[in-house]
Parts: structure tokens; C-alpha cells; sequence
């Protein structure tokens, strides 16, 4: 009793209270979607809280994020491609108190700190949506974030096929218009070089039987010189070995294996 008033419904409706939030932070906690909490405290937005998701999803700590400024921890950092952009992110954050509206921000890629060194490069799509208290004002705000990478590289995938298929297309049509050989191998090399953005760009014939390799057909960057008209087979012996029997790709020329120099 206080000052004679039963208190009992009002202690029980406070016990009520305090049981909703502790299942309200286990569902938080639980939680399979990524997202934390930001105070409108702008132009800060301070971590408020964020949920193990959150911390999995950006290889974070609970530590790390929570109680800091949020462009503290993700800031704009020139030195670093693919840094998530302060700018846009605030934008989005300060139209979300502006509005009292949910905005969803454009796609972004933000490489993560691997815990060894170096980075990771991963893309993103982020939701920011407004906690109302209950005269309407923004009380805290909510990000929602989701990892795509796996989803960009494989649209980036098709779109690279159906431009390929594009090409091939348009490169078909373009041979069968011209009237010879030479100008087909011409029209071939320079529509390859083009597409591929390539330094340069021949074909190569190999007579076996006269040890003789040809170049009857070049295109090249006005920086480089052109290839001799023929060369030597023999001279090649470890080259001319793999490109008859599969394709030879070389990624680094400085760091390949089993050519000679002059191969």
C-alpha cells in the first residue's frame, strides 16, 4: 500500500512490462536478419544495439559497434575501393527523419576487414526504417541490412552472357556481309579487339611440315610494334607443345610456368 492505494495491479502491470522487453531483446538477439539499432541523434546517429546477425553478417563485435558514432565505425576511406559511401548512407538516414518513412537504399558494395589482413570485397542492399514513439517522432532507427553478394556476381554473370550472346550475333552478321577472306579475318580481328578491348589481337597459322609460324593478319595498340611476318616453330618448341592440344592462358606473365622467355 501507498498513502493507502492497493498497489498490486500497478506492480503487476510493471512486472508485465519488464517480462514483454526481456522477450522482446531474446527475440532481437535471435533475430536471422542483420540489422541494428541507431539513435536520431544526427549528424552521430549513435549504435544503439545490434543484433547477432548483425555482428555474423559484418564480421563486427558487439564491442566494436555498439555505443559508438556510426560513420566512426564506417567511415569514407578514398584509399579503399568499394567503400560504402558515408554520403549516401546519411542521406538515406536523414530522410528517414525527415519523413517518418521506411527508405531503401541502392545497392552498395562494402569490402569487409578479414580478421588476418586484407579485405573482402561483398555487396549489399539496406533498409532504413523509423522506430514512432507515440507523439510520432522518431525515437530510433532501424538497419536492415542484407548480404548479396552471391546474387551480384551471378546477375553480373548473365548480363555478361547475354551481352557475349549480343556479340556473337552481331559478329556473325558482320562476317557474312564481307565479300573474301582477308576481309573477313580483318573484320574479325578489329570487331574482337574493340569488344575485348584487347592490346593486341592476330591470327596465327602454323605449317608443321616447314617449321613456320604466320601472322598474315594483326591488329595492335599504336604503342606496340607488330609481330614478325613469320617466325620459327622450333624455337617454341614448350608453346607450340600446349596451344596444340588446349588454350593457353597466362594471368601473370611475370609469374608463369613452363615457357621459356622468348615463348
Amino acid at each position: 500500500f501507498v498513502e493507502g492505494h492497493d498497489v498490486t495491479e500497478s506492480h503487476r502491470t510493471q512486472v508485465s512490462l519488464r517480462e514483454s522487453e526481456e522477450r522482446y531483446q531474446a527475440l532481437f538477439a535471435a533475430s536471422p536478419v542483420p540489422f541494428m539499432v541507431l539513435a536520431p541523434d544526427a549528424p552521430d546517429f549513435t549504435i544503439i544495439a545490434a543484433n547477432d546477425a548483425y555482428f555474423a553478417a559484418t564480421l563486427t563485435t558487439r564491442e566494436s559497434l555498439v555505443g559508438r558514432r556510426l560513420f566512426d565505425v564506417f567511415p569514407d576511406d578514398p584509399s579503399r575501393l568499394g567503400q560504402l559511401g558515408s554520403e549516401a548512407l546519411a542521406t538515406s538516414l536523414h530522410h528517414v527523419l525527415a519523413t517518418r518513412t521506411t527508405d531503401a537504399m541502392e545497392r552498395v558494395r562494402y569490402d569487409l576487414a578479414l580478421p588476418h589482413g586484407g579485405f573482402e570485397p561483398h555487396w549489399w542492399e539496406a533498409i532504413n526504417a523509423p522506430i514512432l514513439d507515440d507523439s510520432g517522432e522518431v525515437s530510433a532507427i532501424i538497419h536492415q541490412v542484407t548480404r548479396v553478394t552471391e546474387l551480384h556476381y551471378r546477375e553480373e554473370d548473365e548480363l555478361a552472357e547475354q551481352e557475349r550472346q549480343a556479340f556473337l550475333l552481331k559478329l556473325s552478321d558482320a562476317l557474312r556481309a564481307e565479300s573474301s577472306a582477308e576481309a573477313t579475318a580483318d573484320r574479325a580481328l578489329r570487331m574482337l579487339s574493340e569488344q575485348m578491348r584487347l592490346d593486341r589481337c592476330y591470327i596465327a597459322i602454323y605449317r608443321l611440315a616447314e617449321d613456320i609460324g604466320e601472322f598474315p593478319h594483326q591488329m595492335h595498340d599504336d604503342r606496340l610494334p607488330p609481330l614478325p611476318a613469320q617466325v620459327r616453330l622450333s624455337n617454341f618448341p614448350e608453346g607450340l607443345e600446349i596451344v596444340s592440344d588446349r588454350t593457353l592462358v597466362i594471368d601473370d606473365t611475370a609469374e608463369m610456368e613452363g615457357l621459356s622467355d622468348s615463348e
